[in-house]
């Protein structure tokens, strides 16, 4: 199974929307490497009286005991794009700063070993 899947509703399979996606992934997934999966869902909004064409990107990336979502609408689609996987990414930011760091109990056990080591030494 892929890490990631496009969906394109109500417009045509571009390559090269692909190829944006992929690469805001690529970025995303090398800064936090615990993504799961991620699905990427492009959309062509009904036409607005006001605003014409809209695009609308809708992207859910799964973490370890979490989903983060985040959704933008824009006239061009990459500008939608573009905005949708920053949001992402501060929002994956976000969560790596709330979660507590968890060390295995042979890494503590080393590390003070290692301590007690070097100031019985220093002493």
């Amino acid at each position: 199974m892929s890490l990631l899947n496009i969906t394109f509703r109500s417009m045509t399979n571009s390559p090269a929307i692909k190829y944006q996606i992929t690469k805001y992934f690529n970025k995303i997934n090398r800064l936090y490497s615990k993504i799961t999966y991620c699905r990427v869902v492009m959309d062509v909004l009904h036409k607005h009286s006001n605003k014409g064409k809209m695009f609308s990107v809708n992207i859910a990336v799964i973490i370890p005991g979490k989903e983060i979502v985040s959704k933008k609408q824009d006239k061009n689609i990459y500008v939608a794009m573009h905005g949708t996987f920053d949001a992402i990414e501060k929002l994956l930011e976000r969560h790596c700063k709330r979660s507590p760091v968890v060390f295995d109990k042979r890494q503590i056990e080393y590390k003070n070993d290692v301590l007690g080591e070097i100031s019985s030494a220093v002493v």
